[in-house]
């Protein structure tokens, strides 16, 4: 089930710790449910500043962050925002007097944002549902995000967002020459030529 920004309302309640999955010496993984079920949550338009980044040269891991420039003039990332730190809140008061409890929200100088972890399985489309190929840095999108659970390490804890799905909003783009010309005889004709 993919819960939609503009109808969810997010309750404490409904959010469930797993139990718990050492993975490593250091590393421990604690899966997290909504309403019993994956939590799948599909944003609103948010701002993607950057594009696909890597965690460093070593690594093939990958993370888009996404912006919550625009939140002064949208409802609905507010309304967002308020929803998911939800989670944050009943991650933090569940743990806080064992651990140290990351924010996944960040903040920069120009606003706050969310790192999404990417995975090859992740699809990127267009507003007419073809594969999106092109840049992203200073784009816009909706996504269905997943929050898999918490990674646990020494006496701090992260939540792990995963990108599932992405919906880029693209300006419109003509792939052939489409003005029209008058005639002298006053009629209109559409020229035609493809690149």
């Amino acid at each position: 089930m993919i819960l939609y920004h503009k109808t969810m309302e997010l309750k404490e309640s409904k959010v469930s710790i797993k139990k718990r999955q050492k993975l490593s010496e250091h590393f421990t993984f604690i899966p997290i449910q909504y309403d019993k079920k994956e939590l799948m949550i599909q944003t609103p338009i948010l701002y993607i500043p950057f594009g696909i980044q890597q965690y460093s040269i070593n690594t093939n891991n990958k993370y888009l962050d996404i912006s919550f420039q625009n939140i002064d003039n949208d409802i609905y990332l507010s309304k967002f925002l308020d929803n998911i730190s939800i989670l944050y809140n009943t991650i933090y008061a569940f743990f806080n007097k064992k651990y140290i409890v990351e924010n996944f929200i960040k903040e920069n100088k120009f606003s706050k944002f969310l790192r999404l972890k990417l995975n090859d399985s992740c699809h990127f489309y267009d507003q007419s549902k073809n594969i999106y190929n092109d840049d992203l840095p200073r784009t816009h999108g909706s996504f269905i995000i997943h929050l898999s659970g918490l990674w646990m390490m020494d006496n701090k804890i992260w939540f792990e967002w995963k990108l599932l799905q992405a919906r880029i909003h693209i300006q419109p783009q003509l792939k052939e020459f489409l003005f029209i010309d008058r005639t002298m005889s006053g009629d209109y004709t559409l020229h035609q030529e493809r690149f």
